[in-house]
Protein backbone atom coordinates (compact mmCIF):
# COMPACT_ATOMS: atom_id res chain seq x y z
CA UNK A 1 0.00 0.00 0.00
CA UNK A 2 1.33 3.42 -0.96
CA UNK A 3 0.96 6.38 1.34
CA UNK A 4 0.72 10.02 0.36
CA UNK A 5 1.39 12.76 2.89
CA UNK A 6 -0.34 16.04 2.03
CA UNK A 7 0.94 19.03 3.99
CA UNK A 8 -1.24 22.12 3.63
CA UNK A 9 0.27 25.47 4.53
CA UNK A 10 -2.30 27.26 6.71
CA UNK A 11 -0.27 30.38 7.45
CA UNK A 12 -1.90 33.79 7.07
CA UNK A 13 -0.98 34.35 3.43
CA UNK A 14 -2.86 31.20 2.42
CA UNK A 15 -6.19 32.77 3.36
CA UNK A 16 -6.18 35.42 0.62
CA UNK A 17 -6.81 35.59 -3.13
CA UNK A 18 -8.78 32.35 -3.37
CA UNK A 19 -6.05 30.03 -2.13
CA UNK A 20 -8.44 28.13 0.14
CA UNK A 21 -10.50 27.25 -2.95
CA UNK A 22 -7.34 26.03 -4.69
CA UNK A 23 -6.50 23.84 -1.69
CA UNK A 24 -10.03 22.46 -1.75
CA UNK A 25 -9.79 21.59 -5.44
CA UNK A 26 -6.45 19.86 -4.95
CA UNK A 27 -7.85 17.83 -2.05
CA UNK A 28 -10.84 16.77 -4.16
CA UNK A 29 -8.49 15.64 -6.92
CA UNK A 30 -6.42 13.63 -4.47
CA UNK A 31 -9.55 12.09 -2.93
CA UNK A 32 -10.79 11.06 -6.37
CA UNK A 33 -7.44 9.42 -7.08
CA UNK A 34 -7.77 7.19 -4.04
CA UNK A 35 -11.38 6.23 -4.79
CA UNK A 36 -11.08 5.57 -8.51
CA UNK A 37 -7.70 3.94 -8.71
CA UNK A 38 -7.66 0.21 -9.26
CA UNK A 39 -3.93 -0.01 -10.02
CA UNK A 40 -2.72 1.26 -6.67
CA UNK A 41 -3.99 1.26 -3.13
CA UNK A 42 -3.16 4.73 -1.84
CA UNK A 43 -3.84 6.07 1.63
CA UNK A 44 -3.74 9.81 2.17
CA UNK A 45 -2.61 11.47 5.38
CA UNK A 46 -3.59 15.14 5.49
CA UNK A 47 -1.68 17.55 7.71
CA UNK A 48 -1.68 21.25 8.35
CA UNK A 49 1.47 23.33 8.64
CA UNK A 50 1.29 26.72 10.34
CA UNK A 51 4.25 28.15 8.47
CA UNK A 52 6.90 28.08 11.16
CA UNK A 53 10.29 26.44 10.78
CA UNK A 54 10.15 24.21 13.85
CA UNK A 55 6.87 22.58 12.89
CA UNK A 56 8.08 21.89 9.35
CA UNK A 57 11.34 20.40 10.62
CA UNK A 58 9.25 18.12 12.84
CA UNK A 59 7.19 17.03 9.82
CA UNK A 60 10.32 16.26 7.81
CA UNK A 61 11.63 14.04 10.58
CA UNK A 62 8.32 12.20 10.97
CA UNK A 63 7.58 11.65 7.28
CA UNK A 64 11.04 11.47 5.78
CA UNK A 65 11.12 9.22 2.73
CA UNK A 66 7.34 9.10 2.22
CA UNK A 67 5.66 10.49 -0.87
CA UNK A 68 4.73 14.05 0.02
CA UNK A 69 2.89 16.99 -1.49
CA UNK A 70 3.45 20.38 0.12
CA UNK A 71 0.66 22.80 -0.75
CA UNK A 72 1.89 26.37 -0.22
CA UNK A 73 2.22 29.84 -1.69
CA UNK A 74 5.91 29.77 -0.75
CA UNK A 75 5.98 32.77 1.57
CA UNK A 76 6.42 30.76 4.76
CA UNK A 77 9.39 28.96 3.24
CA UNK A 78 11.05 32.24 2.29
CA UNK A 79 10.20 33.97 5.56
CA UNK A 80 10.85 31.18 8.05
CA UNK A 81 12.61 28.20 6.49
CA UNK A 82 15.19 29.58 4.09
CA UNK A 83 18.06 29.28 6.57
CA UNK A 84 17.15 25.87 8.02
CA UNK A 85 19.83 23.32 7.29
CA UNK A 86 17.45 20.54 8.39
CA UNK A 87 14.92 21.52 5.73
CA UNK A 88 17.60 21.98 3.05
CA UNK A 89 19.01 18.55 3.83
CA UNK A 90 15.52 17.03 3.67
CA UNK A 91 14.91 18.57 0.23
CA UNK A 92 18.36 17.57 -1.02
CA UNK A 93 18.12 13.94 0.06
CA UNK A 94 14.38 13.18 -0.21
CA UNK A 95 13.29 15.36 -3.11
CA UNK A 96 12.44 12.40 -5.35
CA UNK A 97 9.47 11.78 -3.05
CA UNK A 98 8.42 15.43 -2.61
CA UNK A 99 6.54 17.92 -4.74
CA UNK A 100 5.96 21.52 -3.70
CA UNK A 101 2.64 22.64 -5.16
CA UNK A 102 2.45 26.42 -5.54
CA UNK A 103 -1.03 27.76 -4.82
CA UNK A 104 -2.23 31.14 -6.01
CA UNK A 105 -1.27 33.61 -8.69
CA UNK A 106 1.03 35.40 -6.26
CA UNK A 107 2.85 32.24 -5.20
CA UNK A 108 6.62 32.48 -4.91
CA UNK A 109 8.63 29.76 -6.64
CA UNK A 110 10.94 28.68 -3.82
CA UNK A 111 13.05 26.64 -6.23
CA UNK A 112 14.37 29.81 -7.87
CA UNK A 113 15.94 31.42 -4.84
CA UNK A 114 15.89 29.49 -1.58
CA UNK A 115 15.68 25.82 -2.60
CA UNK A 116 17.18 25.32 -6.08
CA UNK A 117 17.35 21.57 -5.52
CA UNK A 118 13.55 21.53 -5.98
CA UNK A 119 13.67 22.90 -9.53
CA UNK A 120 12.00 19.83 -11.04
CA UNK A 121 9.83 19.15 -8.01
CA UNK A 122 8.03 22.48 -7.79
CA UNK A 123 4.82 22.83 -9.78
CA UNK A 124 1.83 25.12 -10.06
CA UNK A 125 -1.43 23.90 -8.56
CA UNK A 126 -3.02 23.33 -11.96
CA UNK A 127 -0.37 20.67 -12.64
CA UNK A 128 -1.25 18.53 -9.60
CA UNK A 129 -1.89 15.51 -11.79
CA UNK A 130 1.70 15.63 -13.01
CA UNK A 131 2.95 15.40 -9.42
CA UNK A 132 0.62 12.51 -8.60
CA UNK A 133 1.57 10.69 -11.79
CA UNK A 134 5.27 11.19 -11.07
CA UNK A 135 4.98 9.96 -7.48
CA UNK A 136 2.82 6.90 -8.11
CA UNK A 137 2.63 5.87 -11.74
CA UNK A 138 5.98 6.49 -13.39
CA UNK A 139 8.24 3.49 -13.59
CA UNK A 140 11.31 5.74 -13.86
CA UNK A 141 11.99 9.37 -13.12
CA UNK A 142 14.80 9.74 -15.64
CA UNK A 143 13.43 12.61 -17.69
CA UNK A 144 11.43 14.58 -15.16
CA UNK A 145 12.39 17.95 -16.64
CA UNK A 146 11.10 17.10 -20.13
CA UNK A 147 7.97 15.50 -18.72
CA UNK A 148 7.30 18.56 -16.57
CA UNK A 149 7.57 20.83 -19.62
CA UNK A 150 4.87 18.76 -21.33
CA UNK A 151 2.49 19.44 -18.46
CA UNK A 152 3.09 23.19 -18.28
Amino acid sequence: MDELIVVADVSGSMYVTGKTAILGNIMQTISALGKNNTAKNITVTKMQWNGNRESFESLTEKYSGKKTLILTDGYSFLDNCRESQTIKTFFETKRENVFVVLCGGDAVDISISAFPMLKHHTIKAENILFALESLFFKSTKTDLETEKENWE
